[in-house]
């Protein structure tokens, strides 16, 4: 058995990964959070593809060059 940890004490030590837009990442409250499950919809060819595409490619850059970042 593990401890009890409160729901608050969870999101401390959350990475973002940016979308590769700025509007998104303030929607999403920072980005891709890594630890928690993000779900996107929306109409057949809207860009969830493309998301899915620039998310994979970011998550692999260096802090430094926009990839993996603490808020």
């Amino acid at each position: 058995m593990t401890e009890f940890v409160p729901a608050g004490d969870m999101d401390e030590n959350t990475e973002y990964i940016t979308t590769g837009s700025a509007d998104l990442n303030r929607i999403l409250g920072g980005g891709i959070a890594t630890g928690k499950l993000t779900e996107v919809f929306r109409p057949f060819k809207s860009g969830k593809t493309n998301l899915a595409h620039t998310i994979a490619v970011t998550v692999q850059l260096p802090q430094n060059k926009g990839g993996l970042f603490f808020l």
